[in-house]
This record gives C-alpha cells, structure tokens and sequence, in this order.
C-alpha cells in the first residue's frame, strides 16, 4: 500500500494516510536522522496528506541532537513536510 499504485488505491477511499514516522525519515545506524524515504512524495502525488505519528517533544524520545529544545525538533519536521 505503500507503493505509488498502493497508494493510487488508497485514494479512492481516503483523504490522508497516517505511516509511522520512521517510514517518512528512517535512523541511520549511529541514531541521527537519514534522508526522507520517498513516501511522503509519493503520497502527495496521489493526491493524500501525511499524517505521521508519533512524534514527541520530551527529550527522552528525541534523537540525541534534538534533545535540549523544541524548536529544533519543529524545525526538522517543517524540513521535510
């Protein structure tokens, strides 16, 4: 469902879809945030919003370079949207 005809389907019954954050931006080996996968692309040339989840701003969940403020962690959601 993922695929860009997975998705071409989803459209015909759906407005959005709602992937966990690391199909969007997977971890690198060492922690730190790799290169947006094409999903998000994808879903938005099948004509869906993203919806990501779960995304939270307390600093035990961030990624270490994240871990001290929100606006870093907003910053880095914007980049990719």
């Amino acid at each position: 469902m993922t695929t860009p005809s997975g998705l071409a389907e989803v459209a015909t019954y759906a407005t959005a879809i709602g992937p966990h954050k690391l199909m969007l931006i997977p971890l690198k080996a060492d922690g730190t945030l790799d290169d947006p996968l094409p999903l998000i692309h994808d879903a938005h040339a099948a004509g869906l919003g993203v919806h990501a989840y779960t995304f939270r701003a307390e600093n035990q969940f961030l990624r270490r370079i994240y871990a001290r403020t929100r606006i870093r962690t907003t910053w880095a959601i914007c980049k990719v949207s």
